[in-house]
C-alpha cells in the first residue's frame, strides 16, 4: 500500500507538536506555509479506501480508534492554542498537495485562527420533562366513537406540546446565545423525542464559569433538562475541508 498525508488541524506557524500519537501511532510533522501550519502524519491510502475500507469498517472498535485518534491530535493541539480542525478523513497525496491548500487559503486560515484565539466550543443538549398529561398515554378501552373522539383529543395535545417545546427551544437558544460569541444549532445523531434542542456555542475561555450558570439557571427556571459538554476545540465554528475553510 502506497503512504499518504494525513491533516489533522491546522496551526500557527511557530506552534510547537503535541505529545499525542496520530492515526497508526504515526509520527506529527508540521507542513508550513507562511503564518500557517497543517499537523500531519502519514497513513496508509489504502485503509480509506475501497475494499479495505469496507473491511475496516465492517471491523469492529476501527472507525473509533481512528476517530479518536484524530480526535487526540486536535484536542492536544487546542489545549496550548489556537486550532483549526481538519474534517475526519482529510488525505492528501503528499506534503506538496497539502501546502498548496494552505497557501491558497492561507490570508482565509489566518484570519480563523486569530478569530478564534481563546475562545472554545461549549455543547448544549436540551430535554423537554414530561407534564402531568402525556399525550402517549393510552387511554381506557371504549366505543369505537369514543375512541375517535380520544384519539383526536391525544393529537391536538401532542400539536400543542410541540409547538410549546419549539418555542421553549427558541428560547432558550436565545438565551444561551447572548452568552457566546456565536452560536451554531445542530441536527442530533440520534433521534429523540425528548430532545427538543442541540446546539454549540462560542464562547471566550474566561467566561466559560459564566456561561455555565446562565445554563444552570436557565434549567432551574424552565420545564426543561440542560446538559453541557465541553469545552471542546471550535469543531461547530472552524472545520476545514480539502478545499479551504468555512465557519
Amino acid at each position: 500500500m502506497s503512504t499518504a498525508v494525513y491533516a489533522y488541524a491546522v496551526v500557527d506557524a511557530h506552534r510547537a507538536l503535541p505529545l499525542a500519537e496520530g492515526i497508526g501511532r504515526g509520527p506529527l510533522r508540521l507542513v508550513a506555509a507562511g503564518r500557517v501550519a497543517a499537523v500531519a502524519g502519514p497513513v496508509e491510502v489504502g485503509d480509506f479506501e475501497g475494499d479495505a475500507l469496507e473491511r475496516n469498517l465492517a471491523r469492529s472498535g476501527w472507525l473509533e480508534e481512528v476517530v479518536r485518534a484524530h480526535e487526540d491530535v486536535v484536542e492536544a493541539l487546542a489545549a496550548e492554542g489556537s486550532v483549526l480542525p481538519m474534517r475526519f478523513g482529510s488525505i492528501f497525496s503528499d506534503e506538496r498537495g497539502l501546502r498548496a491548500m494552505l497557501e491558497e487559503n492561507a490570508a482565509t486560515l489566518s484570519g480563523l485562527l486569530d478569530r478564534l484565539r481563546g475562545r472554545v466550543e461549549l455543547g448544549v443538549t436540551v430535554r423537554k420533562t414530561r407534564s402531568g398529561s402525556d399525550p402517549d398515554r393510552p387511554g381506557p378501552p371504549g366505543s369505537g366513537r369514543d375512541y375517535l373522539r380520544r384519539r383526536q383529543a391525544e393529537l391536538r395535545a401532542a400539536g400543542e406540546a410541540s409547538a410549546a417545546a419549539g418555542e421553549l427551544a427558541g428560547r432558550l437558544h436565545a438565551a444561551l446565545a447572548e452568552g457566546a460569541e456565536e452560536a451554531s444549532l445542530l441536527e442530533p445523531r440520534r433521534s429523540d423525542p425528548s430532545v427538543i434542542l442541540t446546539a454549540s456555542y462560542l464562547v471566550p475561555v474566561g467566561e466559560v464559569d459564566r456561561f455555565c450558570e446562565r445554563a444552570d439557571a436557565l434549567g432551574r427556571s424552565h420545564p426543561c433538562l440542560i446538559e453541557l459538554t465541553g469545552p471542546w476545540p471550535p469543531y461547530s465554528f472552524a472545520s476545514i475541508d480539502v478545499a479551504g475553510a468555512h465557519c
